[in-house]
């Protein structure tokens, strides 16, 4: 798992430095931007959050994580769904809390002191993950065109 987020954080970083960090405006002069760590954050997150469903159980930190990191970044950048962006956050925050409180307690259903009825706690996890990657793929799609394009 963690080679998998090595991976895809190196991919993102590579794809982020190859892109903008430096734009040729002639050939005799070369401007160095500053580094958009919104951009960063933003890309970051969204690596953490497809990376960590591939164990939703144990990347659920991961995927926690992302989504933090996603919402702070949209909603610097005053993104239109950074609304839509921090309510996912809180849903995800919420079910995982739940899910690691119910994995102390020793679970639920079956011979455990809880009912399975307690494990509608944990359903806004998964529906706030979904949330998040329906607004990712919008994001990408109504992308705004550059001016160089």
């Amino acid at each position: 798992m963690t080679a998998i987020i090595g991976y895809y954080f190196q991919v993102s970083y590579f794809l982020y430095a190859f892109t903008s960090v430096q734009k040729t405006m002639s050939s005799s002069s070369v401007i160095k931007e500053k580094t958009n760590w919104k951009k960063v954050a933003f890309i970051t997150g969204a690596v953490f959050m497809i990376a960590g469903a591939f164990d939703p159980l144990e990347g659920s930190a991961i995927i926690a994580a992302g989504s933090i990191l996603v919402t702070i970044s949209t909603n610097l950048s005053n993104d239109k769904h950074h609304h839509l962006f921090l309510t996912s956050m809180i849903m995800i925050l919420f079910g995982v809390y739940f899910m690691f409180y119910f994995s102390l307690l020793g679970g639920f259903g079956g011979r455990s002191s809880l009912s399975k009825w307690w494990g509608l706690f944990i359903v806004p996890y998964p529906a706030g993950w979904l949330l998040s990657i329906v607004l990712l793929i919008i994001h990408v799609i109504k992308k705004k065109k550059l001016p160089y394009n």
